[in-house]
């Protein structure tokens, strides 16, 4: 274990310096228009890929060769450049979420049954990527109607972690942490007839568990969990994507409810968009086969 990598270091040096730099960024990036915000986190991003994480870049790029085969050595090129400039503006845009919809041109497929779906009363499952902005998922499905439970990843950084959970809260849904409490918590929601909704792409021990890539698929992910609580409520899963049309405009697509559908159809779904999109999913660079 290096020095860097030592818990002490990280948790009393590293964590601290870099969740200082992180809060200064983002109170800065709250002073700016959303349309400001989100071009200054492009900026960085691309500077990130060339500068300081080519190593990253090199990682996304083997990644994108094994997703994508069928792509030449420039497509991918031109695709990891557009890849952290939306990973920049993801995370910049993190710090105005509650200013990104009505700042942002949105249009929806498929909303019609959605809010069809909705005035059923039933516990319903929303699932998505992270592709494009997620969590503009969120307040659609709140604005069609739904009340809204949210399964959020617990970031290691204690710092990172406080910045997104009070951007999140800002947008009007409720946090669900994956723990006991958590657990409790999903399945009262659930029990009550609310929404619930969970990424089922998903990080664990620092590597991409799902979707699986031909990797075998976790006896514990958010998709095994999807399919068990849909069984259990008798609930309909919905899943719906976010693709970035331009630096502001969104697509936010669902499909018709699903009855009971598995895991497997679940990560087929997921494995489809992310190879249409690979550039617009956040996790390109973090996913490792050889840890799988």
């Amino acid at each position: 274990m290096s020095l860097y990598e030592d818990p002490r270091v990280v948790r009393w040096l590293r964590d601290p310096f870099w969740g200082a730099l992180n809060h200064l960024t983002y109170h800065a990036l709250r002073l700016l228009p959303v349309r400001a915000a989100s071009a200054a986190g492009a900026r960085l991003g691309l500077a990130a890929g060339r500068y300081r994480l080519r190593e990253t870049s090199a990682h996304a790029d083997r990644n994108l060769q094994r997703i994508r085969p069928d792509l030449s050595a420039a497509q991918r090129a031109a695709a990891l450049a557009r890849m952290w400039d939306y990973v920049g503006r993801a995370v910049a845009e993190v710090a105005v979420l509650e200013r990104l919809w009505e700042s942002a041109q949105v249009s929806m497929v498929n909303e019609a049954s959605v809010r069809d779906m909705l005035r059923a009363r039933r516990p319903v499952i929303f699932v998505f990527p992270h592709l494009g902005n997620w969590e503009l998922l969120a307040v659609a499905v709140q604005r069609l109607g739904a009340s809204l439970s949210v399964v959020f990843e617990l970031l290691g950084n204690r710092f990172e972690r406080s910045l997104a959970e009070r951007s999140r809260r800002r947008l009007g849904y409720r946090l669900i942490s994956p723990d006991r409490a958590g657990v409790r918590a999903l399945l009262a929601a659930l029990g009550r007839g609310e929404a619930l909704g969970m990424a089922i792409d998903e990080r664990k021990r620092g590597n991409v568990v799902a979707p699986a890539f031909g990797r075998p698929l976790p006896a514990f992910a958010n998709l095994r969990y999807a399919e068990k609580l849909a069984r259990r409520f008798d609930a309909p899963v919905v899943a719906g994507y976010c693709l970035r049309t331009a630096p502001l405009e969104f697509t936010l697509t669902f499909l018709d409810p699903l009855e009971r559908p598995s895991a497997q159809q679940l990560n087929a779904l997921c494995e489809s968009w992310i190879r249409a999109h690979p550039e617009q999913w956040y996790m390109l660079h973090r996913l490792r086969f050889e840890a799988g």
